[in-house]
């Protein structure tokens, strides 16, 4: 338990070692403590995740924790980039924000990220309180209370995400400058955001994608004749 170390952008670790479904309760219940006491807990936690192993079981773990405490819940029904979580955060005026993910880190690894009532990242002095609720939780543990069900309903995150980008760029202006993108979000929560907004662009994205793949195949079995020719040849 002392590898929790919750910081100023949450809690990160390597899956199945200091990444558990129980360490991840234990961060959940602390966060809990730190909204009741000094948040408007009536407005609720909205919970987001991405798209490494196993976010989404993790994030539901986390909605019962809040939810046990008498906490409204609002849990992503797909993955969404953290940004979004963000945004809705100060949109519909949330106590606060968590989103099961670790960031740039390798996939070895996923996290926790609370995001204030203000939508972004907690000052130190909010961290400084989650820290002394997460010591509090280490000692006393999670304590076995049922999670509210009642208290925990699904959120959309990505159409208003997209409805409040489409405000601040200027699509008609790219669409019509015949621009062609390349998009390659990879294993991103990303993954399909960019086509919606430019609909015009999808077969251009598809093209791409496909010329990418098959790039990457002709590049691959061509190392692949290289290893077969150095191996007859008696090479290394």
């Amino acid at each position: 338990m002392s590898s929790i170390k919750f910081g100023t952008d949450g809690w990160r670790g390597v899956i199945a070692e200091d990444f558990t479904f129980a360490n991840a309760r234990i961060v959940a219940h602390a966060v809990a403590r730190y909204v009741v006491r000094n948040e408007d807990a009536r407005k609720g936690v909205l919970i987001g995740y991405d798209h490494r192993y196993a976010a989404d079981r993790v994030a539901a773990a986390v909605a019962e924790v809040i939810s046990a405490g008498g906490t409204p819940v609002w849990l992503a029904d797909k993955p969404c980039p953290t940004p979004a979580i963000s945004y809705l955060v100060r949109h519909r005026g949330a106590a606060g924000g968590i989103v099961i993910t670790a960031s740039h880190n390798p996939y070895r690894w996923n996290g926790i990220k609370y995001k204030a009532s203000y939508g972004s990242s907690a000052l130190p002095s909010i961290v400084a309180q989650i820290e002394q609720e997460l010591d509090a939780v280490l000692q006393k543990g999670v304590p076995p209370l049922p999670p509210r069900q009642d208290l925990i309903q699904p959120l959309e995150p990505r159409a208003p995400y997209l409805d409040a980008l489409e405000k601040l760029v200027d699509w008609k202006r790219l669409r019509d400058a015949k621009f062609r993108f390349v998009s390659d979000p990879m294993h991103g929560s990303a993954a399909g955001l960019l086509p919606e907004p430019l609909p015009a662009q999808r077969n251009i994205l598809r093209r791409n994608s496909r010329y990418a793949r098959s790039a990457f195949r002709r590049r691959a079995s061509g190392a692949d004749r290289a290893a077969h020719r150095s191996a007859a040849s008696g090479g290394a």
